[in-house]
């Protein structure tokens, strides 16, 4: 866990994302950021890791991977990693924005 009280500066600077990746041994590259805010998405983009941004709190946010909320995302261990898939359809029968597809980390497509 890193909190505020570990960095000396707060979003959008990337330390934190990038000294929770140094304590769990984990390269940036191979890091996913789940954000709700600019400030996050920009700190995950910048740390060089892939950033999934939730529209909970700000729904024109722009990030690489988009879902509605965490509804849509999915988490599957997977021996020493973890997967992550994006519902193309909310499950949870609430009316998604429009926006252009986009390709989930791994594969599945989001709007």
């Amino acid at each position: 866990m890193v909190t505020s009280d570990d960095v000396d500066a707060g979003k959008p600077d990337p330390a934190c994302y990038l000294l929770a990746a140094a304590k769990c041994g984990a390269e940036p590259g191979r890091c996913l950021v789940i954000e709700d805010a600019p400030a996050g998405v920009a700190a995950g983009r910048a740390a060089g890791m892939a950033v999934l941004g939730l529209r909970t709190t700000y729904p024109e946010l722009d990030a690489p991977y988009l879902a509605a909320d965490l509804r849509d995302v999915h988490l599957r261990a997977t021996g020493r990693s973890v997967r992550a898939s994006i519902d193309a359809a909310p499950s949870h029968g609430r009316p998604r924005r429009a926006a252009p597809a986009r390709r989930s980390p791994r594969g599945r497509t989001s709007s």
